[in-house]
């Protein structure tokens, strides 16, 4: 619906020509082509107090009022009041009197604390930087919020308000659309721009890999077993010697569980390092144990994972890439892609072509070998502790996958891609 001659007529005539020409101009940067009809409070809102201090105009404040006036008079009051009310204007007022860096903080407190943001969910973290159809979805899980604010079944401030928030924004975007659900057209969109990078070395393999990722893959119980071990073994206490290593009955238990090769059958964590780098794993990067004493012990993180094999799973699997500098994360990702798509991989090979694709990243920097080598063995060690590589007992064997260590890379990769916040490349 746009706004017909005699609205803006009535408004130049109370608040002039300049102003209604910025209050008609306000509509389209708030909701576009659509017009009045998907003007949203969150939209209006992020106007107000983000893109309106930004105009190069003297009197933001008399715009506001002049579109808050448009609103009276196309029978939208809730807009109308928003526009005009104390809140708005002391927000203005911060821009103007102590600059916009504390504008833009009042700006965030005020849109938290309205209630109508849609979070984070454990469905779906939103992006700082997004595609078209992530941002349709979060103005449109906006829009939900608002009604549900106008029901009474949101209540900012009350006790439970942000699950009721959290519980609302899943229910839209799962909610049955033509062409999918919200979540499901986000998730395309974030596959798609994974598989688009501008290496164009990089954009081909990870290309080639987007098709095997398309589909969720589902927790699955065979996966990842040595982990599972551990934080089994970790919900009573497991228990640790007096240089508070793991008990060497339980090492062995380990060794024969996942053939695991210990120097001369030595029961030693320290000598069996796919046990000691899981340890380091599941303490230090999920925070799922941690030490009490002489005994291992679950952690609130670790009795979640324990207790829900989806916690596990999505925990777990974000582990098979795991943290560190974007760097390690962009050999990390190309090594699994080269060992999904090409696997088994000889070192040298699959240092070679990964080098040969980010080549173009690193502008000829002769550290780049280096970095690729080290990264090589910190995964091998990562996929070994987690049960996704055995390695033979030569160094010249090709790295190879184990079964149920493809099923956890291409999770991986999906949950890779899928991320929140990506980081800017090097």
């Amino acid at each position: 619906m746009g706004i017909d001659q005699v609205t803006l007529a009535e408004l130049r005539s109370r608040y002039g020509a300049r102003e209604a020409r910025l209050a008609e101009a306000a509509i389209d940067v708030i909701a576009g082509a659509e017009g009045l009809e998907a003007v949203t409070a969150h939209r209006l809102q992020e106007f107000l107090w983000r893109t309106l201090p930004g105009w190069r105009i003297d009197d933001p404040e008399r715009v506001a009022a002049a579109l808050g006036h448009l609103f009276t008079l196309t029978g939208l009051d809730r807009y109308a009041e928003l526009a005009t009310c104390e809140q708005t204007e002391s927000i203005l007022e911060v821009y103007a009197g102590e600059g916009i860096d504390a504008g833009r903080e009042a700006c965030d407190a005020a849109i938290a604390e309205s209630g109508l943001l849609p979070p984070d969910t454990t469905l779906l973290a939103w992006r700082v930087f997004s595609g078209p159809e992530e941002h349709a979805a979060r103005h449109a899980c906006a829009a939900t919020l608002e009604l549900a604010l106008i029901a009474g079944e949101l209540r900012p401030g009350a006790r439970g308000w942000e699950r009721t928030r959290a519980a609302v924004t899943e229910r839209c975007l799962t909610a049955p659309r033509p062409g999918g659900t919200l979540l499901d057209r986000v998730r395309a969109e974030r596959l798609t721009a994974w598989a688009q990078p501008v290496n164009p070395d990089k954009a081909a393999l990870l290309g080639a890999a987007v098709h095997l990722l398309r589909e969720p893959v589902p927790p699955t119980p065979a996966a990842l077993a040595p982990l599972r071990w551990l934080l089994g073994e970790a919900r009573e206490g497991l228990p640790l010697t007096e240089r508070h290593h793991i008990a060497p009955n339980l090492v062995a238990t380990a060794v024969d569980a996942f053939g695991w090769r210990t120097p001369a059958g030595r029961h030693r964590e320290p000598d069996v390092a796919p046990l000691h780098n899981l340890r380091m794993l599941a303490a230090k990067e999920l925070k799922a144990i941690r030490r009490i004493g002489r005994r291992l012990v679950l952690t609130p993180v670790g009795r979640r994972m324990a207790a829900d094999e989806r916690v596990f799973w999505d925990g777990a699997v974000r582990a098979v890439i795991g943290e560190g500098p974007v760097f390690a994360l962009a050999v990390r990702e190309v090594m699994l892609a080269l060992l999904l798509l090409h696997g088994p991989l000889t070192a040298n090979r699959l240092e070679r072509r990964t080098i040969d694709i980010l080549d173009a990243e690193w502008e000829g920097d002769d550290r780049l070998p280096a970095v690729v080598r080290e990264q090589r063995l910190l995964l091998r060690d990562r996929l070994w502790a987690l049960g996704c590589h055995r390695p033979g007992g030569r160094g010249d064997e090709p790295f190879t996958l184990t079964p149920w260590g493809v099923t956890a890379v291409r999770a991986a990769l999906r949950a890779h891609a899928l991320r929140p916040h990506p980081r800017l490349p090097r």
